[in-house]
């Protein structure tokens, strides 16, 4: 689970207007940040686009992230001041796709002439299944002419066991019971509840998210008569990024306890309510 949150982080990270998905624009940014040229940027956005709809969602950024494995890159900076051609200094850009292993990465710097290496030649760097990470600086021209050439090799390395979510957070205010529920008569009604289960075992629990493409259609009232909020969200999800930014966590939590930012009007001020993730 937490490997595959680092994941949907980075899938927020780069989705920079907040809507739930990539734009090509957006998924440009992804390919320079793990060395794919830009010539070969468009190509990769098609094959990412699983269902051709000219957006990349999170699925879809995740399942062609995890096919890419390790993708590693040097990224290039010129010391603030320096003379034009001078003050090249070198960082790695290292992106573990797999969601299951961690790696270890191990880079040789050859043929270099004018080159010095502060993390040492080779160097090493471990990543957590998902992560990608950059680095401090690996490369510093030191005079002119200069030049290097690299290689890197990378093996799979134990990070630690995931944590277990048997122990989901339960909300002592909202029993999963018909106190919660209530009763009605109307053709709301939902009748009685045979079980009571987390959201993300809805479906594939390895690939639930807190947040996807959000759609005032995906508002469906129950029996309960809160209408006026289902009402207020239902209009809410017309700007993804509002909503999202009620809840303190933007992804599924390894407890599924999480704290929503609702306004109270008698009040006139904010407040913080706890809820679990029990349907």
């Amino acid at each position: 689970m937490a490997a595959k949150q680092r994941l949907q982080e980075l899938f927020a990270k780069y989705d920079t207007s907040g809507d739930g998905v990539l734009s090509e624009e957006e998924m440009t940014a992804v390919f320079e940040a793990i060395g794919i040229k830009k010539n070969k940027a468009q190509a990769m956005f098609q094959a990412a686009d699983a269902d051709q709809d000219g957006t990349i969602n999170c699925h879809e950024f995740i399942a062609w992230l995890t096919k890419q494995r390790l993708k590693v890159g040097l990224k290039q900076h010129t010391e603030e001041g320096a003379e034009p051609g001078e003050g090249k200094y070198f960082t790695m850009i290292v992106t573990n796709g797999s969601d299951r292993v961690g790696k270890k990465v191990t880079m040789n710097f050859t043929k270099c002439q004018n080159m010095e290496f502060p993390e040492g030649n080779p160097c090493e760097f471990t990543l957590k299944p998902g992560e990608q990470m950059e680095t401090g600086v690996v490369m510093k021209m030191t005079g002119r002419p200069w030049r290097y050439s690299y290689r890197y090799s990378s093996k799979s390395v134990f990070t630690g066991i995931e944590d277990d979510v048997s122990n989901a957070f339960t909300d002592a205010d909202f029993p999963h019971d018909e106190n919660s529920i209530g009763k009605s008569s109307t053709s709301f009604s939902c009748g009685s509840a045979e079980q009571w289960v987390r959201a993300r075992m809805l479906g594939d629990p390895a690939e639930a998210l807190l947040f996807e493409e959000v759609r005032p259609q995906d508002v469906h009232q129950g029996s309960l008569g809160d209408c006026w909020l289902m009402a207020a969200l239902s209009c809410l999800s017309d700007y993804p990024g509002k909503l999202k930014s009620l809840f303190k966590d933007r992804h599924i939590t390894e407890d599924g306890k999480y704290e929503v930012y609702l306004f109270d009007l008698e009040k006139d001020e904010w407040e913080t309510v706890v809820v679990d993730e029990f349907l």
